[in-house]
C-alpha cells in the first residue's frame, strides 16, 4: 500500500513539474505576444496560437493532476483547494513545487492582463481613427442635467490673438 501511494505521489510530482514547464512556456508565449503587439498583426496571430496551445496543455495536465488526487484519496479537487490537498499529502518537496507553480501561474496571469490592456488600448486607437475617418466625433457622449443627450458641441475659438 505504501509503495502504491509513493508511486502516486511521484506521479503527482511529475505532473506538477510538467505543469511548471508548461507554465514557463506559456510565460514565453506571453512575452512573445507582448512584443508582437508592438510590431505586427501577423506576429500577434502566431503568438496567440502558441499561447492557446500552452493553455490547452495546462488544462490536460490539470485534469491529470485531478485524476492522481482521486487515486491518492486525498479529497475531491472540485470541492477542496489545491493548497489544502497538496498540504494534506505531507511531502515538503511537493508543497515547494506546488508553490513554484502557483507563482509561475500568477506571473502568467499578470502578463496576460498587461497584454489585454495593450489590446484594449490598440482597439480604442483604431476606433478613434475610424471615427475620425467616418466623420464621427471621437469625444465622449455627453448628457444634460435632464438625462437627454445634448447637441454635439461645435468647434469654437477659445482665444484671439
Amino acid at each position: 500500500m505504501a509503495e502504491a501511494r509513493a508511486a502516486l505521489v511521484a506521479r503527482l510530482a511529475r505532473v506538477i513539474d510538467h505543469e511548471l514547464a508548461a507554465t514557463w512556456a506559456l510565460a514565453d508565449c506571453l512575452a512573445a505576444e507582448t512584443t508582437a503587439l508592438a510590431t505586427s498583426p501577423d506576429a500577434v496571430t502566431t503568438a496567440a496560437a502558441a499561447k492557446l496551445d500552452q493553455v490547452y496543455r495546462l488544462e490536460r495536465l490539470a485534469a491529470e493532476r485531478s485524476e492522481v488526487a482521486v487515486a491518492l484519496g486525498i479529497g475531491d479537487a472540485r470541492t477542496a483547494t489545491w493548497d489544502a490537498l497538496i498540504e494534506g499529502i505531507g511531502e515538503p518537496l511537493l508543497a515547494t513545487r506546488w508553490q513554484q507553480l502557483r507563482t509561475a501561474l500568477l506571473h502568467c496571469r499578470e502578463a496576460n492582463l498587461r497584454n489585454g490592456a495593450l489590446v484594449e488600448q490598440c482597439q480604442r486607437q483604431v476606433r478613434s481613427a475610424l471615427g475620425i475617418l467616418s466623420g464621427q466625433t471621437s469625444g465622449p457622449q455627453l448628457y444634460g442635467a435632464d438625462g437627454t443627450r445634448g447637441a454635439e458641441a461645435q468647434p469654437r475659438s477659445l482665444a484671439k490673438a
